[in-house]
C-alpha cells in the first residue's frame, strides 16, 4: 500500500513539475478554451496542440485526447449538406464548419497520427460508427461521413504494430468498418476506402465480397440513395477494376440500385441513366 502511494506521489510530482514548466500565458489560453461550449472547446484545443505555442509532445497528446472527448458532445453528429432546392435557412443550420462531433473526433485522430501513429488506433476505435437515421422526402439534409473513412486509410497504414499485422488485426479492422455499413451515405466513402488502402488483391476481393453481401441489407428510400448516386459512381476507380473485382462488385451494385430506385423511378428511366453513368465510369466492364 505504501509502495503504491509512493508511486502515485511521484507521478503527481512529475506531472506538477511538467505543468510548472509550461508557459503561464499558454496555460491561460487552455483554461479559456475549456470554458467554451464542447464543439468550440475541442476545435480550440486541436488548434493549440498544432500551434508552435505547444512544444512539449506529451502536452500536445493531452490536448488532443481532451479535444477528442470534448468533440463527442458537439450538437451536430456529423457534417450534412442541404438539398439545393432548399432555402438558405436549413442550409445555414448545417453549414459545414468542421465543428461536428464526427469531424472533431476524426480531426483528433489525424492530429494524433502525426505525433504517435500507434496511439491513434484506440481513439479511432472509440469513434462511434455513424448512426444515420432513415431519411424521408421531407428531410433536406444528407449526411457526409467521408472523413471517417478517409481517416481509416491512414490508421490502417500507420497505427498497427508488426505483431498486430502478423495476427491480421489490421485487416479485421477494415472488415469491421464494412460490416457496420447501414446507410447509402456510407457506401461511396467505404468503397473509396477499399480501393485506397494498400492490401493484396485477395484481401481486396474479400472486402468487396463483404461489401456486396452488406449491400443486400441496405434498403433505404430513393430519397437517400438519390443523394449519393453521383458519389457512388465516382467511388469506382475508372480503368483500375480487375475482372475478378468487377465480377463481384458490379452485379451487387446493380441489385442495390434496382432495390433503391423503386418502381416509379424505374418507369421514369432513371435506371437506364444510372447504368450509362457506370458504363462511362468503368470502361470495358459492361453489366
Amino acid at each position: 500500500m505504501l509502495a503504491l502511494f509512493f508511486i502515485l506521489s511521484q507521478a503527481l510530482s512529475a506531472h506538477t513539475a511538467d505543468q510548472a514548466k509550461r508557459p503561464p500565458e499558454v496555460l491561460t489560453l487552455v483554461d479559456q478554451a475549456r470554458a467554451l461550449p464542447p464543439e468550440f472547446r475541442a476545435d480550440t484545443l486541436l488548434r493549440l496542440s498544432d500551434s508552435p505555442l505547444i512544444k512539449e509532445t506529451a502536452w500536445k497528446q493531452e490536448l488532443i485526447e481532451e479535444a477528442f472527448w470534448s468533440g463527442v458532445h458537439a450538437p451536430l453528429p456529423y457534417p450534412q449538406w442541404a438539398d439545393k432546392r432548399s432555402d438558405s435557412v436549413p442550409d445555414n443550420a448545417v453549414r459545414q464548419n468542421r465543428l461536428e462531433a464526427l469531424t472533431l473526433q476524426t480531426r483528433a485522430v489525424q492530429a494524433m497520427l502525426a505525433i504517435d501513429p500507434q496511439k491513434a488506433l484506440r481513439p479511432y476505435e472509440e469513434v462511434q460508427a455513424p448512426m444515420i437515421p432513415m431519411l424521408n422526402c421531407s428531410i433536406v439534409f444528407t449526411p457526409v461521413v467521408l472523413d471517417y473513412y478517409q481517416s481509416a486509410v491512414f490508421v490502417f497504414e500507420n497505427s498497427f504494430s508488426p505483431k498486430q499485422r502478423k495476427q491480421g488485426d489490421d485487416f479485421r479492422f477494415l472488415q469491421q468498418l464494412i460490416s457496420a455499413l447501414q446507410s447509402p451515405s456510407q457506401v461511396p466513402p467505404a468503397l473509396e476506402m477499399i480501393f485506397a488502402v494498400k492490401i493484396s488483391p485477395t484481401q481486396r476481393l474479400d472486402l468487396l465480397s463483404l461489401l456486396a453481401t452488406k449491400l443486400q441489407s441496405i434498403l433505404r428510400p430513393d430519397r437517400e440513395y438519390g443523394a449519393t448516386e453521383t458519389a457512388l459512381v465516382s467511388a469506382v476507380p475508372p480503368n483500375r477494376l480487375q475482372s475478378s473485382e468487377a465480377g463481384i462488385l458490379l452485379p451487387a451494385l446493380r441489385s442495390y440500385i434496382v432495390a433503391s430506385l423503386g418502381s416509379a423511378s424505374m418507369r421514369k428511366g432513371r435506371w437506364c441513366r444510372t447504368i450509362r453513368m457506370f458504363n462511362c465510369a468503368i470502361r470495358g466492364h459492361r453489366w
